[in-house]
């Protein structure tokens, strides 16, 4: 047994070993064997007709640009090497081609440090049920349908991308993932720019969605211009994202939009910042909301809908949104849970919060929140009434809610930049168990 073992071991080693580094440079040959710096390939034309084992590299020297269309169908490692200039190299499509980089049919592809732009319709597209594909610091810039498109796609992780000045008259995502993809992974990725969404997650995405940390802004130019939106998935978690300023010119443009139903998912540790709509709003069947920051939007966290399951709104810092907590009219709202979050006011047009007709503490449970506005004037609107701030207590008997909630002024340590509470707080000296950065 022993014997049989060693010898497996030794055959994976021999294998990997088998693995051979291809180079490519502007100044090189197509008729050498790319096998070195010396002998590096010159076209992308080349490595389009080379067939490569499975776990090949293939190197692109920095500072260089390359035109035309890259297409991949083999279990390969795309890479750059050299220093000139400290810059990753680019594969420039100049709309003569539809993709930068086109990977067909394949898996096990890696992609790290290229750049790629202006291609006819994607910066770079996948499909054909491809399956555990890596990207890192690879760059999406300047197509008109998406920078990165995929289709059909599972086991996605992406470090460190950027999509960036995606824009038509019709779509412009600066991530569209369609609906047979699966298992998708995002770290630390940025979208800016684009003219519809940032990252574009279609109907029913299988598996898990896991957004953890990075930065989209300023996606504008067409209706529903989102930082982020997600459909009927039902493993999601998104956190440390900081999305702001998208749909600056569009009505129903929001940070991050939560559709078709979605359940059990996590939003957390997130900062939404100066969307035109809403910061954050969800249309689901249960989930969590908790420890995020929203700021001048226009709706800070907005309800639209949750049928069933629970959803919990946890620990949340809303200031001066048009209305920190909204729920949206005729909607089939109940089991709602909101507690330990401090919405704030600075004016009659930043507002705690908006629930419209047919709510009551019978579906959405609120306590222990902490209520304020910085002007004695219309601070909430509770089923049509209106109430001010002095005209607090007169809500808790009204509405039966929030009946162990403040009206307080939370002492930001500053009430634009940081949201962190000073030690003399009153939501601190109640233990009300804030824990905002």
């Amino acid at each position: 047994m022993r014997r049989l073992f060693l010898a497996t071991i030794l055959f994976l080693c021999c294998q990997l070993s088998q693995s051979t580094t291809y180079h490519v440079d502007t100044a090189g040959n197509d008729s050498r064997n790319g096998l070195t710096t010396q002998t590096a390939w010159q076209t992308v034309a080349r490595v389009n007709t080379f067939k490569f084992a499975k776990g090949d590299t293939v190197l692109f020297k920095r500072g260089q640009t390359w035109r035309g269309q890259l297409n991949v169908s083999q279990s390969i490692t795309l890479d750059c090497y050299g220093t000139t200039g400290g810059n990753i190299p680019v594969l420039f499509a100049n709309n003569l081609t539809p993709y930068c980089l086109f990977i067909n049919n394949c898996s096990n592809v890696v992609v790290r440090n290229l750049y790629l732009q202006s291609a006819q319709r994607s910066s770079l597209r996948v499909s054909g049920n491809c399956s555990n594909l890596t990207f890192m610091n690879v760059v999406a810039f300047g197509s008109p349908h998406s920078g990165f498109e995929f289709d059909a796609v599972k086991n996605v992780v992406m470090n460190l991308c950027q999509a960036n000045y995606n824009r038509s008259a019709d779509v412009g995502d600066g991530y569209q993932f369609k609906t047979q993809c699966s298992n998708i992974q995002m770290n630390n990725c940025k979208a800016s720019y684009n003219s519809r969404r940032g990252a574009q997650f279609d109907t029913g995405i299988q598996g898990f969605i896991r957004i953890v940390g990075g930065e989209y802004h300023h996606q504008n130019g067409l209706n529903q211009s989102d930082g982020m939106a997600i459909d009927a998935n039902n493993a999601l978690l998104i956190d440390s994202v900081w999305n702001h300023d998208n749909g600056i010119k569009t009505d129903c443009s929001d940070g991050l939009q939560i559709s078709g139903g979605c359940k059990n998912f996590i939003i957390r540790n997130s900062r939404f910042q100066n969307n035109y709509n809403a910061g954050i709003i969800v249309e689901s069947s249960g989930g969590t909301i908790s420890n995020n920051i929203s700021t001048y939007n226009r709706h800070g966290i907005a309800v639209e809908k949750n049928d069933v399951g629970q959803l919990n709104i946890l620990n949340n810092t809303c200031v001066n949104d048009e209305f920190c907590l909204f729920f949206y009219d005729n909607s089939p709202i109940t089991k709602v849970n909101v507690q330990k979050n401090i919405f704030y006011g600075s004016s009659s047009t930043r507002r705690a919060m908006f629930l419209t007709k047919g709510l009551s503490a019978g579906n959405i449970l609120m306590d222990n929140n902490c209520l304020w506005g910085e002007t004695d004037s219309f601070m909430i609107e509770w089923n049509g009434r209106l109430y001010k701030r002095s005209q607090f207590s007169s809500f808790q008997k009204d509405t039966g809610s929030n009946k162990n909630s403040l009206c307080a002024d939370p002492q930001f340590v500053d009430v634009k930049t940081n949201f962190a509470l000073k030690s003399t707080s009153p939501c601190i000296a109640k233990k009300m168990g804030y824990q905002f950065k």
